[in-house]
């Protein structure tokens, strides 16, 4: 999993890569764009930006000893 942290301003790079990916998620998106966006790293598309869902994903996968790392 990556964390793309995104810089204050709205000129940046990465503001305009988040604009991008709520672009591909559906087309000529004109709403806010919000963090924490989760977006697939294949297709580049924002598929949530849900907090509740995401965090409660991710509880349920630390959970899941078939996802934890070696440490």
């Amino acid at each position: 999993m990556a964390l793309t942290v995104l810089p204050p301003g709205s000129g940046s790079a990465a503001h305009e890569g988040l604009r991008r990916a709520y672009e591909a998620a559906g087309h000529h998106h004109d709403g806010a764009l919000t963090v924490p966006a989760l977006c697939d790293g294949w297709s580049g598309r924002v598929v949530s930006h849900h907090t509740p869902d995401m965090l409660e994903d991710l509880r349920r996968l630390g959970s899941d000893p078939a996802f934890r790392t070696a440490g």
